[in-house]
């Protein structure tokens, strides 16, 4: 499981440790959540001041090293006092500026800068968008980063949670790209003895359909079942939908009626009113069987049944690798 490593800073008033318990929380849940592609979970590992041993040279150093997000939390009406940056290097401001400069340099850790709004005193229904200092703001703005307010720490709003989400995804493994097949529909694939025309890819490139050069028989259905010699695999005879998939989809046939004529010692398409009937292996009903039918007045195929004595095509395919 991923980790996710996840400095909290502020300073000690009440309200401050209060939105970092109450961010424990949210991190808390975000946890429990599977991340798509590939329901990934990660392990979210929260620290404050209090998880160390308060020499601000240890906070300084997790920051730099080990921190994939960096939350400040700042009550914007007392914002001047955490600006203080003392000479030792100490204070929320000296955090938040720390971990800018990492983001700049090394590409992390992702800054949140969580600053509380206030209400009002002559209308408790107006919030006071009151921002942090412009110091604050400027070094934000020079990594690309933007500021997030909130009414109250009790409640910590959605934009934060969808902001956190955000970065999370970033840490998700990239999804690996399909290698593309080397076979097209419309390709002569020939292997070990294998010969035919590529009818369907999977999404993979790895695996895919062929279509026999040749067809294996003319007869009725009823006929075929009955002979005592079957396909050698991995020829086999197609489905209704293999079959649509070849005879009824315009560009798949056109492609494969172009390789048959192409290829030589090829049978090409039967465009017979008798005999351009392909069987398939699926059953209709007692006695009937789908097929593929020439219709002469639409000039093209169509899926149709008909019973197990009429004659028709035999056309095989196989699964291959390729």
């Amino acid at each position: 499981m991923r980790e996710i490593k996840i400095f909290l800073a502020g300073s000690t008033k009440t309200e401050a440790q209060t939105a970092r318990d109450n961010l424990r929380i949210l991190f808390s849940r975000l946890q429990n959540r599977q991340w798509s592609p590939g329901n990934e979970q990660f392990a979210l590992l929260v620290h404050d001041y209090k998880d160390f041993i308060s020499i601000q040279e240890e906070y300084n150093k997790f920051i730099r090293n080990s921190a994939d997000i960096f939350i400040a939390v700042v009550d914007a009406e007392f914002d001047k006092e955490e600006t203080n940056e003392t000479d030792d290097g100490q204070g929320t401001y000296s955090e938040f500026k720390l971990a800018c400069e990492s983001f700049l340099e090394k590409g992390k850790p992702e800054v949140i800068l969580l600053y509380k709004t206030f209400v009002s005193s002559r209308s408790r229904t107006k919030i006071m968008h009151k921002r942090p200092s412009k110091q604050w703001m400027d070094l934000l703005k020079s990594i690309g980063k933007y500021a997030i307010a909130d009414t109250s720490y009790s409640n910590l709003n959605d934009q934060l949670g969808t902001e956190i989400g955000n970065i999370i995804r970033k840490f998700m493994p990239e999804t690996p790209k399909a290698t593309p097949s080397k076979y097209k529909i419309g390709d002569v694939y020939e292997k070990d003895g294998l010969k035919g025309i590529v009818f369907s890819t999977d999404k993979k490139g790895k695996t895919g359909k062929i279509i026999s050069a040749k067809p294996s028989t003319v007869c009725s259905w009823r006929e075929f079942i009955n002979k005592k010699t079957p396909f050698i695999k991995p020829w086999r005879v197609p489905n209704i939908d293999e079959i649509e998939e070849i005879f009824m989809q315009g560009d798949t046939y056109n492609k494969i009626d172009k390789a048959l004529r192409s290829l030589k010692g090829a049978t090409q398409f039967e465009h017979d009113r008798y005999k351009g009937t392909y069987l398939s292996c699926t059953t209709h009903k007692a006695f009937r069987q789908k097929t593929v039918r020439w219709s002469h007045s639409n000039q093209k195929f169509s899926s149709s049944d008909c019973e197990t004595s009429h004659i028709g095509i035999i056309r095989p395919v196989a699964d291959v690798e390729f």
